[in-house]
């Protein structure tokens, strides 16, 4: 058997830092997919999903062939628009995060609520009973 010459060491040596120098840039880059992900599916502010989530829900909701959903808008009416243009935006960032926190509350485990726009919500609903369901939320 032979001996492995220097220069192949060399070789071996220099593979091993290209191979971890490699592993270092996925390592990045998979953790900068990651947060774009994170900021094309979810809202900053309040951390529910947005819009482009909502979308992709409802096109898996509505290819899967089951029609037991239903899908609900919520918006904040003028007094919000005037809060935000009065306050601070500390604290119409406030109100719109304790909304979510309060709808997310009251959806869960049935449905997820998503942020469409900055003062505006949807709800999308699983498995549902849509006269008992339906007329229960509305209450």
């Amino acid at each position: 058997m032979e001996r492995p010459s220097e220069t192949d060491a060399g070789s071996l040596e220099e593979c091993l830092d290209r191979n971890a120098r490699l592993e270092r840039i996925l390592s990045t880059s998979n953790s900068t997919v990651q947060k774009l992900t994170r900021r094309l599916y979810f809202d900053g502010k309040t951390g529910l999903p947005n819009h482009a989530f909502l979308e992709r829900d409802i096109e898996r909701a509505i290819s899967s062939g089951d029609d037991d959903f239903a899908l609900i808008f919520i918006a904040l009416d003028d007094t919000f628009d005037l809060l935000k243009k009065s306050q601070k935006s500390v604290l119409s960032e406030w109100v719109l995060y304790k909304t979510a926190v309060s709808i997310k509350a009251l959806i869960r485990p049935k449905g997820r609520v998503y942020q469409t726009k900055s003062h505006e919500f949807a709800i999308l609903l699983n498995g549902v009973d849509r006269a008992g369901t339906l007329a229960k939320m509305s209450e």
